[in-house]
């Protein structure tokens, strides 16, 4: 039984800050799979796919919710090839709001509260 290779469709660029605070540009490819599709990050040792999904768009947001679980925040991305043409700049960039703790408040508050336990802990 031979086994479907998954078909890349498109690939955004994706950029934000990770759960260290760095800032970070990674391609995020976009496969297809069947009828579905699934959108693949790899980032340092990780790689981070989201779920399977009926569209591009909603696959790309079940990885954008991934990250932000894992405590990246100021994601944005940017379609750089449609298929196998190089797209460059032209596409606009789409930000994703960051997520919101239960109290309301931005997730860089528990950022700063983190950062500032390791400084007294140290």
């Amino acid at each position: 039984m031979e086994r479907e290779t998954p078909a890349f469709t498109n690939i955004y660029q994706l950029s934000g800050v990770d759960d260290r605070e760095r800032g970070f540009t990674r391609q995020v490819r976009v496969k297809r799979i069947g009828e579905r599709y699934q959108a693949v990050l790899s980032y340092e040792k990780f790689r981070i796919e989201g779920q399977a999904a009926d569209s591009e768009e909603a696959a790309m947001q079940t990885l954008i919710q991934a990250l932000h679980a894992r405590g990246y925040t100021q994601i944005r991305t940017q379609l750089i090839f449609r298929a196998d043409r190089y797209l460059g700049s032209q596409e606009p960039w789409r930000e994703y709001a960051d997520p919101r703790t239960r109290a309301g408040r931005n997730i860089v508050w528990g950022w700063m509260t983190r950062w500032l336990q390791r400084l007294w802990t140290r």
